[in-house]
């Protein structure tokens, strides 16, 4: 089964700037929320040309400036797993970071402050944050080798935490029932803030949320969480529908294929006609996963009655 796409969707999220901000204004530390000019983020790791800062470096960075004349580089790592190298991968990813600005702005160099979001099955994230905390003697460490991340551990917030969190809470809230597809409230409770990011997103944003929700390898808590946002936005039924549309085409496309190659094997003319019962069957799985009812897809696919429910029982 292949892994969730959790970085990837990482990625779509925080590439949105009203998603970043919200996410930076809520986890940022306080010191910085009072100076930082959040309206002008520069995504740094899209717009840099520093060849090492683009290989070593996973997820995202942005650059802000502050009204005290000071650039903030935001470095956010999303992690599923617990690592306890995590603060030298940290180190490290900031130091190619701020060698690159340094190669643009010379002597001045600029505040980075790195964000770990961790959704990992170790609940709480059992590490620690900052290096004094690895030292047999803290007061020293402190002194000579002080360094750390602020880590933003999903399982630490209730539900109803993070939808306080504004139009970055669709993003948490996902993320943090990955594991489990457990969401802790009806879901209507979710409905004003995972429409309020759509309305400043866009609702190719649903798109990204199903596509997450579909490349969980544990299809039950996928099929789960499927559900949960198709019924936050349910009167959006056009877009889940072309989504399952898309989804149609690409089981149909598998299925003409595989029976193409069955018809140099057997004939052209019995594999056409084993693809063409092959991409029905693959439809039809594929709708049986993302939870449409069985009449539907006998509509779609045109196999019968009994072939669909023991397609469903298998599943």
């Amino acid at each position: 089964m292949p892994k969730s796409k959790h970085d990837q969707f990482v990625s779509k999220s925080l590439e949105h700037p009203a998603i970043a901000k919200a996410f930076l204004k809520q986890h940022m530390p306080n010191y910085a929320q009072e100076h930082t000019i959040l309206q002008t983020l520069d995504r740094m790791d899209r717009t840099n040309t520093d060849h090492i800062l683009r290989r070593h470096h996973q997820d995202i960075v942005y650059k802000a400036p502050t009204n005290k004349g000071i650039d903030v580089i935001f470095n956010i790592e999303h992690q599923s797993r617990a690592d306890p190298t995590m603060l030298t991968r940290i180190w490290r990813y900031n130091l190619h970071a701020l060698e690159a600005y340094t190669k643009k702005h010379h002597n001045q160099w600029p505040v980075i402050i790195p964000i770990v979001l961790y959704n990992g099955r170790k609940r709480p994230y059992p590490y620690p944050s900052n290096t004094s905390e690895y030292y047999t003697d803290a007061e020293w460490a402190t002194r000579e080798m002080y360094y750390r991340f602020y880590l933003v551990d999903l399982s630490q917030f209730s539900d109803k935490e993070i939808l306080e969190h504004g139009i970055c809470a669709p993003l948490e809230i996902l993320l943090k029932h990955s594991y489990d597809g457990r969401f802790e409230l009806n879901v209507a409770a979710y409905r004003k803030v995972f429409h309020a990011c759509i309305d400043q997103v866009g609702e190719d944003y649903i798109i990204s949320m199903l596509e997450y929700c579909d490349s969980h390898p544990n299809f039950k808590i996928g099929k789960k969480m499927h559900k949960f946002v198709e019924e936050i936005f349910q009167e959006k039924s056009k877009i889940t529908m072309t989504y399952a549309e898309v989804l149609t085409k690409e089981a149909r496309e598998q299925g003409i294929e595989q029976g193409i190659e069955q018809g140099i094997e057997q004939g052209i003319e019995q594999g056409i006609e084993q693809g063409v019962q092959h991409r029905n069957l693959a439809i039809a799985k594929n709708m049986l996963k993302k939870g449409y009812d069985i009449q539907f897809i006998q509509e779609i696919t045109e196999l019968s009655k009994e072939t669909i429910t023991r397609l469903n029982n298998k599943e």
